[in-house]
């Protein structure tokens, strides 16, 4: 007996015969014929009978064993299986807080980029202001060094 892979038994040719023969043993039914007691005949039945019997268990033992076998190296990969899906949640987890972590901070830093940018522009604003402030005195005094020139010259004369 064999398994065809989707859990079913089969019987191979030569363990079908074997059985079917128990039952229909030729030798058997011409021993009838020839007069044989009956009780040979059962005798000879149940010999066959038992020996196709513990042949078959013989052969479903195998199978179980092959069977368990089978089953405890699925349970082994499930298990390994298993533990790699709780080991990529586990890191799955980890990537989500780092991902929190990470958006608190971009906020951080884009309020922090604005109120750079307002100080940034105020100094700009301020700069500008010196600077006309500065040319604007820069030509009060000239026109009043030119001022004071034009007035000694007036005075000398």
């Amino acid at each position: 007996m064999t398994s065809n892979g989707d859990g079913r038994l089969v019987f191979s040719l030569r363990q079908g015969l074997a059985f079917f023969s128990s039952y229909f043993d030729m030798n058997a039914n011409k021993r009838l014929r020839e007069g044989s007691s009956s009780s040979r005949m059962s005798e000879s039945i149940q010999q066959s009978l038992d020996s196709n019997f513990a042949e078959a268990m013989s052969e479903i033992n195998s199978l179980r064993a092959d069977v368990n076998a089978q089953l405890s190296i699925v349970n082994n990969k499930t298990d390994d299986l298993k533990t790699s899906l709780d080991a990529a949640w586990v890191e799955i987890e980890v990537l989500k807080q780092q991902d929190e972590q990470n958006k608190v901070q971009l906020t951080q830093l884009e309020t922090d980029n604005a109120r750079l940018q307002a100080e940034v522009s105020a100094a700009k604003a301020r700069a500008v202001k010196l600077e006309n402030y500065t040319r604007q005195t820069y030509d009060s005094l000239m026109f009043q060094k030119t001022k004071t020139k034009i007035a000694k010259k007036l005075y000398v004369r």
